[in-house]
């Protein structure tokens, strides 16, 4: 028997839809599926790397069609061959710098994720936040409201502070987070940010797993 839809991750059914739609597949489809699994209205998002903005023409943008579709339909158009969902994902996070394939492997996680001024994800009864600004160079990790009235903790709780040390993270009690900063200015790999939620998720399993 193959796999059913409540066994299949996000990513999984986002490729099943993708595939069904052939090499017609385009903005909407594309918007659709992203705002149905992810919650997410790509609308609604600011391209933040404006380097793959420059190769559309000012003819081809007009201020009553949103960026994201023309950005979008021109990646997809541009392709020789039928998209995949992975490399239809990859185009959302060269623009947006969201990154589906992390979103669904946080699923149940209860970690709410803000980067580049915007949430990525966030759900009520999330934990704590990874946040990181403009350019990844800093990650701040710090509790939800949520966590702090389900424990009656303010603090980010010392077990926390502790597993996170090891990988470069200090405690800044005046702002009541745990901090990281690349000492060259250059975005923090996505190895780095993959060990810093893992070790989130241990101490969320571990101690809090509510």
């Amino acid at each position: 028997m193959g796999q059913t839809k409540t066994t299949m991750s996000k990513v999984e059914m986002m490729d099943q839809y993708l595939e069904s739609c052939g090499k017609d597949f385009g903005y909407e489809e594309v918007r659709h599926i992203v705002q149905s699994l992810f919650d997410i209205d790509l609308e609604t998002k600011v391209v933040v790397f404006k380097e793959y903005l420059a190769p559309l023409s000012l003819d081809e943008q007009n201020e009553d069609i949103p960026v994201a579709r023309v950005a979008i339909d021109h990646y997809i158009n541009q392709s020789k061959s039928e998209l995949t969902g992975k490399e239809t994902r990859n185009i959302i996070r060269n623009l947006f710098g969201i990154n589906l394939d992390g979103i669904s492997s946080l699923a149940g996680a209860k970690i709410s994720i803000y980067s580049k001024e915007q949430w990525i994800t966030q759900h009520e009864h999330d934990l704590f936040v990874v946040d990181t600004p403009l350019g990844d160079a800093e990650v701040r990790i710090y509790p939800t409201l949520y966590f702090k009235e389900k424990t009656g903790l303010e603090l980010v709780p010392l077990e926390l502070q502790q597993a996170l040390a090891p990988l470069g993270y200090r405690y800044d009690p005046d702002h009541n987070w745990c901090y990281y900063c690349t000492l060259t200015g250059e975005s923090v790999g996505h190895e780095f940010k993959v060990e810093t939620i893992e070790t989130i998720r241990q101490i969320i399993l571990d101690l809090y797993n509510y």
